[in-house]
């Protein structure tokens, strides 16, 4: 089945990635001020804050270090209940970081792999990157079991650019996800 145009489809056709539009403010604003959410990405936002940082996201131009941002979307409500990003920090390397913050019925449902699987697909089928790397906290239990289960290997205890905090840092290479897929 082909997705709309726009669209892409993740592994299963539960969701579906479409880019992020000035609509998901809502959105943006829920998951970045929710301190459930946000407890093991980083201090909730106030609302005013995350209004500006999603205008501002919005604005930013492609350049040399792109910043993708996507809405998942539920294919059966066509309801937004996360967003996942692609980041490139340095065009030079084949790398991207990718991460997802969904909504707490989101994650019950189980959207957190097929989102994450989504991800990973579009870093690999539209950016010229050879790499997709995760950072996550290290007593983050669950995103442990969810990259795992997506394919990713743990690369090191933590990443030396995160001196306040010790993340994970994880990799899967085009190889790898090929053979899975």
């Amino acid at each position: 089945m082909n997705a709309p145009a726009g669209k892409t489809r993740t592994v299963r056709t539960r969701l579906i990635l479409r880019p992020l539009l000035q609509d998901d403010a809502e959105l943006y604003c829920q998951l970045y001020t929710d301190a459930e959410t946000m407890r093991f990405i980083g201090t909730p936002l106030s609302r005013a804050q995350a209004l500006r940082r999603f205008r501002r996201l919005l604005q930013r131009p492609q350049g040399d270090h792109p910043e993708l941002f996507y809405a998942v979307i539920e294919q059966a409500s066509a309801r937004a209940v996360g967003i996942c990003s692609l980041q490139r920090l340095d065009a030079h390397q084949r790398h991207v970081e990718a991460g997802i913050i969904l909504t707490a019925p989101a994650r019950v449902l189980g959207y957190s792999k097929e989102a994450y699987a989504g991800a990973v697909e579009l870093a690999f089928r539209r950016l010229p990157v050879d790499q997709v790397r995760a950072q996550i906290a290290p007593d983050h239990r669950a995103a442990r079991g969810l990259l795992l289960n997506v394919g990713f290997s743990r690369v090191c205890k933590a990443d030396p650019d995160h001196t306040s905090h010790r993340w994970c840092l994880w990799s899967i290479d085009r190889g790898s996800w090929c053979k899975r897929r």
